[in-house]
């Protein structure tokens, strides 16, 4: 029975040693995530010639750096989080769809959390400026007239 004034689990009560926001470490590993990962991550890559949009540019890159470029942009760590390892392994289950697996290490509070999750990338077909100009016979020019000592 822990005295008047001592310190103790703000959950469950048990005695120290406490970590982060005065919690006992079974019940700060129940309440803390290291990441947050989405089921299902959109992608758009060009029907016709296949690089990849990526923030809202047309981007010629190869699958490998998508699915980096995925998991940069949908991973968010915990705000505490340190010395962070990722592990990834990717498994295609279509032509539309890949499972992207995590393992995910990092410490938080001075405890090592360990993590397994999946994503799903998911293509979606789009065109790209480029074709979408080609397909509409759209063409850009730009023309130089000049003169050398007449009028135009």
């Amino acid at each position: 029975m822990s005295g008047l004034g001592a310190d103790f689990c703000l959950v469950c009560g048990a005695p120290p040693p406490l970590f982060g926001d005065r919690m006992c470490e079974s019940c700060l590993r129940k309440r803390t995530k290291l990441a947050e990962v989405p089921e299902n991550v959109p992608w758009v890559r060009c029907a016709r010639c296949g690089i990849v949009e990526i923030q809202g540019k047309w981007v010629n890159i190869s699958e490998d750096e998508v699915w980096d470029e995925l998991i940069q942009r949908n991973l968010k760590f915990h705000i505490d989080a340190e010395d962070i390892s990722i592990a990834v392994e990717t498994q295609t289950i279509s032509d539309r769809h890949t499972l992207i697996h995590l393992q995910l290490e990092g410490v938080i509070d001075s405890l090592l959390f360990q993590e397994e999750h999946t994503m799903r990338a998911r293509m979606a077909n789009g065109v790209c400026l480029t074709c979408t100009r080609r397909a509409g016979n759209y063409y850009e020019a730009t023309v130089q007239l000049r003169s050398s000592g007449r009028k135009l």
